[in-house]
């Protein structure tokens, strides 16, 4: 064995470098094959280029620490004071921990876990189902659209399913009532009329005045009087308008709140529209 002291090596003329026939070794005994350093290696003011081994598939491997830690790759400032690190842990996990706080983490199955806030600032498709497990709040610029057609409540309404399904006989409904708030129908005058609330009236099939409608409703109802009363021409009242109202019926009847919101009414009629959950 002998031991060369040199202060520098320099390529004999004509050359362009100095080449090392592997294998080499600094600070310990040379593998069978290529360079093996043991200490800490700095590159100075230089680049360092890896390339991509073909049968390994790897170009740079970071290697755990034989009791089984994680595989660290750290960025540092030119002190060596740590930035921010990628790290794979023996489940197979990639770790992003910028700063010294995990910020994501994507899984050996390909789950990728972002446990802060997530900013997209460009188009992003989802091929799967997004879910959202808490609020979701768009920008007034960024009113989002859908194109696809609901058929559940907690579905994203667009405009397309509110023109074909929303606005129907299920979450539209008329409703009146004739004489007194209980369909008492007038007398008096000529003979005995039944409103359409009466049990043989039109409400009976729509189920939208005596009948408590599950799920929120908004209510928009008229009342009106008896002005004047003629058998002979067959008129019965004239009724301008002497109140209206608008309010909300939740799990209950127009009936039971009616007199709440028109107060006093001898005649009265308006329409119903769905507002909230419930089964019709």
């Amino acid at each position: 064995m002998s031991e060369l002291k040199v202060n520098s090596i320099s390529p004999t003329s004509g050359t362009v470098g100095v080449k090392f026939n592997s294998p080499v070794g600094i600070n310990t005994n040379a593998s069978t094959s290529g360079l093996q350093i043991s200490g800490k290696l700095n590159v100075i003011d230089n680049n360092l280029e890896v390339v991509t081994v073909s049968g390994a598939n790897y170009g740079l491997r970071i290697k755990a620490p034989p009791a089984g830690g994680d595989a660290v790759l750290q960025f540092a400032d030119f002190n060596g004071n740590s930035r921010s690190t990628i790290s794979s842990n023996s489940s197979g996990d990639l770790i992003f921990s910028p700063g010294g706080v995990t910020a994501g983490v994507m899984t050996s199955s390909g789950t990728f876990n972002m446990f802060n806030k997530t900013f997209f600032n460009n188009q992003v498709n989802f091929k799967g189902n997004a879910l959202f497990e808490k609020q979701t709040t768009f920008s007034q610029n960024a009113i989002p659209t859908t194109s696809g057609v609901p058929y559940l409540d907690e579905h994203l309404v667009n405009l397309l399913y509110l023109k074909r399904f929303v606005l129907g006989t299920t979450t539209l409904k008329t409703w009146s009532v004739f004489g007194s708030i209980d369909n008492n129908g007038r007398q008096g005058c000529c003979s005995y009329f039944n409103g359409v609330g009466n049990i043989n009236g039109a409400n009976t099939a729509q189920k939208a005045y005596n009948d408590s409608l599950p799920g929120k409703w908004l209510c928009i109802g008229f009342s009106y009087g008896v002005r004047s009363c003629s058998c002979h021409d067959n008129e019965s009242y004239h009724f301008p308008i002497d109140n209206s109202a608008v309010w909300q019926i939740n799990d209950s009847s127009v009936r039971a709140t009616i007199g709440t919101y028109l107060g006093s009414i001898y005649n009265a009629f308006g329409f119903l529209i769905r507002i909230g959950a419930g089964t019709i």
